[in-house]
């Protein structure tokens, strides 16, 4: 349980590291399940910037985790 904890605290703090934008589209993916259209209509971006930004965020979560 202890271990479950400490991996969301990483999680959020590695979130919190990422650009603003990037941590927009990854929570409105990730947490509200919407389209790559939906996301962009929100934000105001294109798809491709949108799928970009996705990308982005998520390599960053992965060098971040794995440290």
């Amino acid at each position: 349980m202890a271990d479950e904890q400490d991996e969301r605290l990483r999680l959020r703090q590695a979130m919190a590291e990422l650009p603003q934008e990037q941590q927009e589209v990854l929570v409105l993916r990730l947490e509200q399940e919407l389209s790559l259209e939906e996301i962009g209509q929100i934000t105001g971006v294109g798809r491709e910037t949108v799928k970009s930004r996705l990308r982005y965020a998520m390599d960053k979560l992965r060098a971040r985790l794995s440290e």
